[in-house]
């Protein structure tokens, strides 16, 4: 995977490939979530929103109350990084299984898109 080019720029598809692979490290780190979320990105040349692509591509499109236009969000538009069940900090496994599964979502949506 390239690392993205303009992150102002940065596609949907972008943003959840680059967060699948950041937590994939993530969820199998020794470290503190927020931690292991700084360093993957360090490591590999990104400055982002709360070192989060998701909180990256919503201030792409709104500087205040970003939230709202949070990546997950596109997707299920209910969707929350704080769910109980795969809160970010707490289950870092638990969400990159989730994240797993917005991608996997979205592409599927994508595709059926091309077909018609």
């Amino acid at each position: 995977m390239r690392k993205i080019k303009s992150l102002t720029k940065m596609t949907l598809s972008q943003c959840l490939d680059e967060c699948q692979r950041m937590w994939w490290f993530v969820s199998r780190s020794n470290l503190a979530v927020p931690k292991a979320k700084h360093e993957w990105c360090k490591k590999n040349g990104y400055n982002i929103k709360n070192s989060c692509f998701f909180c990256q591509f919503a201030v792409n499109r709104r500087e205040e109350n970003y939230c709202i236009e949070c990546a997950g969000k596109q997707i299920e538009p209910g969707w929350s990084c704080f769910e109980p069940e795969f809160h970010y900090a707490l289950y870092p496994k638990k969400f990159y299984k989730e994240v797993k599964r917005l991608n996997k979502l979205h592409k599927q949506k994508e595709k059926n898109n091309e077909k018609t």
